[in-house]
């Protein structure tokens, strides 16, 4: 899957994993929970942040199905960090798959 053809959907998806729940003015629900996030976060929470996240694109008909599998990893440095794989399938029954790191704190 090319770029062009994910780009409006890969928009939707970042913007609602990266702008904290209730930040955006004109619409308080919007946005996610994966800033509360810590070290010793379940990766069932993060799961469910992204899930609660993206829950509007298949209420809008953005999508037909989300699929999200989440790994928390320490690294070499030290650092711990979020990885998700979310995939989706469109209404025409096209998928796209979006990865996702986070730094937690």
């Amino acid at each position: 899957m090319g770029f062009a053809k994910a780009d409006s959907l890969f928009n939707n998806i970042f913007l609602s994993l990266h702008v904290r729940r209730g930040d955006w003015w004109l619409l308080p629900e919007f946005g996610s929970r994966l800033h509360l996030l810590r070290k010793n976060t379940s990766s069932d929470k993060a799961k469910e942040y992204i899930k609660e996240a993206l829950a509007w694109l298949k209420t809008a008909g953005r999508i037909e199905e989300l699929s999200v599998d989440v790994a928390i990893a320490e690294q070499e440095d030290g650092k711990t960090r979020l990885n998700a794989v979310i995939s989706v399938t469109r209404p025409d029954n096209t998928d796209a798959t979006f990865n996702l790191f986070i730094p937690l704190i």
